[in-house]
């Protein structure tokens, strides 16, 4: 699925590991570190893939705003979505995570 035109996909998550502290951060602060589907797999993929020297995630964000939200997926015109697909597609994506997890307040 892709975002409306007016809101590009771009790489908006930066990760950085320093031993026991996985950093992840939000690097599109003029867009409101709005997350796409793509960054919310890159975030899920690195906190499944977790060095076990990995203690603490620590989430920030560039910018006034943490993060406005998420870019979710649109159907296509004309198609028929259910409960379940919704769950499917937006719900499940990475709600079985159990890694340590800090939000940081995003820099000003």
């Amino acid at each position: 699925m892709s975002a409306p035109p007016s809101m590009p996909l771009k790489d908006v998550v930066e990760l950085h590991q320093d031993g026991a502290l996985l950093e992840v951060r939000l690097t599109d602060s003029a867009g409101g570190n709005l997350v796409s589907n793509a960054a919310g797999d890159r975030i899920i993929t690195a906190l499944a893939a977790l060095d076990p020297e990995v203690k603490l995630v620590r989430i920030s964000a560039d910018g006034r705003d943490f993060c406005l939200g998420r870019i979710s997926p649109m159907p296509k015109p004309g198609a028929t979505v259910t409960g379940h697909d919704l769950k499917v597609r937006v719900a499940e994506p990475g709600s079985g995570s159990t890694t340590p997890c800090a939000i940081a307040r995003s820099r000003c």
